[in-house]
């Protein structure tokens, strides 16, 4: 995956967060069989933790 996020960024904006999750949506779509966190709740529970 193409993070538009690096490692030690930040989220400026509502805009800059609609593109993060817009990003993360399109490679889920070509590669979610291969995330570790398969489901909303498995990925959200990874961002909790």
């Amino acid at each position: 995956m193409t993070t538009p996020l690096p490692p030690d960024g930040y989220l400026a904006d509502r805009e800059a967060l609609g593109a993060f999750l817009k990003s993360l949506k399109a490679d889920y779509a070509v590669n979610g069989t291969t995330w570790d966190n398969s489901t909303l709740e498995s990925f959200l529970e990874a961002l909790e933790a």
